[in-house]
């Protein structure tokens, strides 16, 4: 299911997947975060990493293409004006052709002209979001062999004809079955050409490249600069054209995608354009006011205080106006620094502290005056799991009275008796 929330629509899971909505299970409606976590999810579900089944490396690069298109706010109203209507059940091949047509490039190209597209993923740490950062990357890639350019062989003469396929790429094989209402029935199969591998030509051994050995292909590094902007964060990607997979097979190389991820932060975290961080003072500080220390991520020391006579609640969040996050784009319009306050209480202080304490605060004196059929009892803290089913149900079958009147051996009082 996914995200609630303003914006966010109700999704129901449809009995195939057909618009990009459904690839990233979101609602049509759904806003910009929901479509971020829409994608987050789908793609970590079905990323190559935990799995290596063709389905799944299927549903993520559907995921990668379809939040490729609705991430941009002028596709996505063109996708939602014609889109849908132009595809029908869309799929991910038809998604990237829309995306293409869109942005005025990869002309006529067809599902089987292109590899698939390289994604890499980036860690980055919270303060290359905050601060920017150019960081180079290293892509391992498969590209044709520049020696013998993707034929295998030094000369196109050198091929020749297939024997087993002749020059077809692909065999027949026949087989028969008994029928008892029918008789025997031929059945035909087609397959790939194991000795040609689909080429239909063969190569003499001594006559193949002596770079790739006749592979066709090799192995190499590729060195890129991917520059950070301020206020990208997790799930930003970037797009490098043409600079993925190529193959003999196919007529383009394939694109390459650097997809950023977030490494975790030992002071802050990040919710959207603001930081968030926890901390600890005591009931003293919370009363008489106190000052934290910061180190920012950008190098700066931030000294954070209350205003003079302020009692820190520890029931709501404070905040320091522009110390968050910068804005994409604006990098001068920044978030908020968010502080949840968590204030201990000393467990136990004297009489003589009490009275102080009650004089200080203006505390006005109580006196109980305990009437006929009042019992008195003192109030203890509770056992962390007083409340839960197990607890409860313990309690339950302990509390029961017993029929011979005794009290149950080993039971604890919730309450001490004065």
């Amino acid at each position: 299911m996914a995200d609630g929330g303003a914006g966010d629509g109700e999704y129901t899971a449809p009995a195939r997947l057909g618009s990009l909505y459904d690839v990233l299970e979101v609602a049509p409606d759904a806003s910009e975060a929901a479509l971020l976590r829409g994608y987050k999810r789908v793609a970590g579900r079905y990323h190559p990493s935990r799995t290596t089944h063709a389905l799944s490396r299927s549903r993520f690069e559907r995921a990668c293409v379809a939040y490729r298109v609705l991430r941009d706010r002028e596709v996505r109203k063109e996708y939602d004006y014609d889109g849908q209507e132009r595809w029908g059940r869309s799929e991910g091949a038809e998604a990237e052709a829309f995306f293409c047509e869109v942005h005025g490039g990869c002309p006529a190209r067809g599902g089987q002209r292109k590899p698939r597209d390289t994604v890499v993923e980036l860690a980055l740490p919270l303060g290359a979001y905050y601060n920017g950062r150019t960081t180079k990357l290293v892509l391992k890639r498969t590209r044709l062999c520049p020696q013998c350019e993707g034929l295998g062989i030094p000369d196109e003469r050198l091929r020749g004809l297939c024997a087993d396929c002749r020059g077809k790429g692909c065999i027949t094989h026949t087989t028969q079955r008994a029928f008892l209402t029918r008789g025997m029935a031929a059945r035909q199969a087609t397959a790939t050409c194991p000795t040609c591998q689909g080429t239909g030509v063969t190569v003499s051994p001594k006559d193949r490249c002596t770079r790739c050995r006749g592979e066709r292909t090799v192995a190499e590094q590729k060195h890129f600069n991917v520059v950070v902007e301020k206020g990208m964060g997790e799930g930003d990607h970037f797009v490098f054209p043409g600079e993925g997979d190529e193959l003999p097979e196919h007529v383009l190389p394939g694109d390459a995608f650097v997809v950023l991820t977030e490494s975790k932060h030992e002071s802050f975290r990040r919710v959207g354009a603001n930081l968030v961080t926890d901390t600890e003072i005591s009931l003293a500080d919370a009363l008489t006011g106190f000052h934290l220390v910061f180190s920012h991520l950008d190098g700066r020391q931030l000294i954070v205080q209350p205003t003079r006579g302020t009692v820190v609640s520890p029931n709501k969040k404070w905040q320091v106006v522009g110390e968050g996050m910068p804005h994409r784009g604006d990098p001068s319009q920044m978030g908020h620094l968010v502080i949840n306050v968590t204030v201990t209480f000393p467990s136990w202080i004297t009489s003589e502290v009490s009275s102080k304490l009650a004089r200080l605060l203006s505390k006005p004196p109580q006196q109980v005056v305990l009437e006929e059929g009042f019992q008195e009892r003192t109030l203890v803290a509770a056992d962390p799991g007083v409340l839960s089913e197990r607890e409860g149900s313990a309690h339950a079958t302990k509390g029961a009275a017993p029929v011979n009147g005794d009290a149950p051996g080993g039971d604890v009082a919730a309450c001490v008796q004065q």
